[in-house]
């Protein structure tokens, strides 16, 4: 199993609140807030920890009951795509 790519947060500035099923981060450098929904949270904190795709995928198939139909791994990328986007990982 690989760390996600991209998997290192940039800025220790970010400040976390759990909201429950989202999360809020706020960017103090950039005085930028962000709202992640319940599957970017779980993503997000999974990058914290260095978790997996694998771990990742398991995550978020237990928590929202996905069937193995269903591919994660694009949907995984595309939220780590969108942290790049905004800075929140590194490129």
């Amino acid at each position: 199993m690989k760390k996600v790519e991209g998997s290192t947060i940039t800025k220790k500035e970010i400040v976390q609140q759990d909201l429950g099923n989202e999360l809020m981060l706020y960017d103090a450098q950039k005085d930028e807030v962000h709202i992640l929904n319940g599957t970017a949270k779980i993503v997000w904190e999974g990058l914290v920890v260095g978790e997996t795709e694998e771990q990742l995928e398991m995550r978020l198939r237990e928590r929202f009951l996905i069937g193995k139909d269903r591919d994660l791994f694009l949907d995984i990328r595309n939220i780590i795509g969108e942290f790049k986007e905004k800075g929140l990982v590194k490129q």
